[in-house]
């Protein structure tokens, strides 16, 4: 089960498509925080519109809107952060995934927007904006003043120069 159970009934999606407005709740934000990383979910809008399409499809396009708060990677301070994505992914049933398995791919299926499978007659819209969150969230961030200054108090000063390996091999060697 993903973090958001937003699915939506194939069956109740009009002809002329379904526009949806989706706040998370105050479970649904922890549950994502702890499944995202992150400190927090401070807010998640998600405006999309489900829309009927052919051969037993159906084409999900919309916006995210989220706020996080994130560790900075350097400070462990936290460090807020807002980021707006695309939604835009294709449910198809599982008859039109299996014929899809045995297709040859081409560079335009690489320009086409993800397929994800109809499972049960449901479309699950929380599992592709999870995904989605996933992949554009900042896995590193950094507060814009944060430095990290770190030198290795035992390396050795020479190691800079391109000879200093074979210098070092002279000197166990021995020989001059």
């Amino acid at each position: 089960m993903t973090p958001l159970d937003w699915t939506h009934a194939v069956r109740d999606i009009p002809s002329d498509g379904l526009a949806i407005e989706r706040t998370v709740t105050a479970e649904e934000a922890a549950r994502l925080a702890d499944a995202l990383g992150v400190v927090s979910v401070d807010k998640l809008v998600a405006k999309y519109r489900l829309t009927p399409a052919p051969g037993a499809r159906v084409a999900l396009t919309g916006k995210l809107d989220i706020r996080v708060t994130q560790e900075c990677v350097v400070t462990l301070d936290p460090l807020p952060s807002t980021v707006s994505l695309p939604l835009d992914a294709v449910f198809t049933s599982q008859s039109a995934n299996a014929d899809a398995a045995t297709a040859e791919v081409t560079l335009d299926d690489l320009e086409n927007p993800a397929e994800e499978p109809i499972e049960n007659g449901t479309v699950d819209v929380g599992r592709v904006v999870l995904e989605e969150l996933m992949s554009g969230i900042d896995p590193y961030p950094r507060s814009a003043d944060a430095r990290f200054d770190w030198t290795d108090d035992k390396a050795d000063p020479t190691s800079d120069k391109p000879f200093a390996a074979l210098a070092r091999l002279r000197k166990t060697d021995g020989s001059n």
